[in-house]
């Protein structure tokens, strides 16, 4: 696979070489406190702990995603967020 590969829509992607271990998820984040809660899930404010950034996180439940058949849903969510660019809607920064 190339360094960079080119996504279309102006965009391109650095892919890197991690291994596995160093891959980031949940536990580089810091929960700082509950910014609300809906039928699937809740979103926490976050704080990256190398860099001290804040973020929302959205953490979903697959039991319930998955008990009411709604994983094209979320699927599709995560993709639309990863690509669109809007100054009144969210950047997906990171997802995992």
């Amino acid at each position: 696979m190339p360094d960079n590969e080119f996504l279309g829509h102006g965009r391109s992607l650095a892919i890197s070489r991690m291994k596995l271990r160093d891959r980031l998820g949940p536990s580089h984040f810091e929960p700082m406190q509950l910014l609300g809660s809906g039928s699937f899930g809740e979103v926490y404010l976050v704080r990256k702990k190398s860099s001290g950034i804040f973020y929302a996180m959205k953490v979903l439940s697959k039991d319930k995603i998955i008990s009411n058949n709604l994983v094209k849903y979320a699927q599709t969510e995560r993709n639309v967020l990863s690509y669109i660019e809007h100054p009144f809607i969210v950047n997906l920064n990171y997802a995992f």
